[in-house]
């Protein structure tokens, strides 16, 4: 499906449970990794990572993110990574809160790696979110940047006024740098790979120091022998987060089951 965002056409996968059910669905938004083409979801990942969350009964929006077709940025816009393009998740939620079987009580958001920054972002503005669940995601871009400087050519191409302002916009990213400001009662999951060689487990472990030292709700599991994606242990990571928003779920003494 296709959806606008300022004056820009959104591409996003939208899937919903199969039994029909009398009560409203709980929304997840999943939010993916990558930039621009890059990460892109097709059908096979989209079978693979969303279907097992709708059959789980919950209602599931990922956006490709405007900049996803980058032959036509007219159309479809450019990939920010982190910036105005924060606003097509803001659009998707508020798409998903207009869906007949959606409860707009219960929506979620689940970010993969770059997806987790979205997350972060798109909370940081919102008091609807009922809770978290990030994999693998960068929360500090400045540390993370002196670890793999050859993503610096991935900011540049994408970040507005990124030479001009270089610390300024990584900070803007990080959530470490402002983890205060998300609201106080979001409880948030933090999943990484002990052997991820793309964003150091230090950035997990990190922002579950401050988040505790707020007194905020929050857990972190390491998968000491995973890899950035969690490859060989998704199911595990997909119960984990299953478990913790239906921990969460306004009305909770009757969580969702799985049809």
């Amino acid at each position: 499906m296709e959806y606008h965002s300022d004056q820009f056409l959104v591409q996003a996968w939208g899937l919903q449970p199969k039994a029909p059910e009398p009560q409203k669905r709980p929304v997840i938004i999943y939010n993916r990794g990558g930039n621009s083409a890059l990460g892109r979801l097709d059908f096979v990942s989209v079978l693979r990572q969303l279907s097992p969350l709708a059959q789980q009964g919950f209602i599931v929006l990922a956006s490709q993110y405007r900049g996803s077709v980058p032959q036509n940025q007219q159309t479809y816009g450019k990939d920010q990574f982190g910036g105005a393009d924060v606003q097509d998740i803001h659009q998707l939620i508020e798409l998903a809160k207009k869906l007949p079987g959606a409860d707009a009580e219960n929506i979620f958001l689940y970010g993969i790696s770059r997806g987790g920054i979205m997350s972060y972002l798109t909370a940081r503005q919102r008091d609807d979110i009922r809770a978290l669940a990030i994999t693998g995601a960068p929360t500090d871009l400045v540390t993370e940047l002196s670890r793999l400087p050859e993503m610096e050519l991935v900011f540049r191409s994408l970040i507005p006024n990124y030479d001009q302002n270089k610390q300024q916009e990584l900070r803007q990213r990080s959530v470490l740098f402002w983890a205060e400001e998300l609201p106080a009662t979001l409880p948030v999951l933090l999943m990484h790979g002990g052997q991820d060689k793309r964003v150091h487990p230090d950035n997990s472990k990190r922002l579950a120091a401050r988040l505790t030292e707020l007194q905020r709700p929050v857990q972190l599991i390491e998968f000491k022998e995973a890899d950035h994606l969690l490859t060989d242990y998704k199911e595990q990571e997909r119960q984990e987060m299953l478990n913790w928003f239906r921990q969460h779920q306004h009305g909770s003494e009757k969580p969702v089951a799985a049809p």
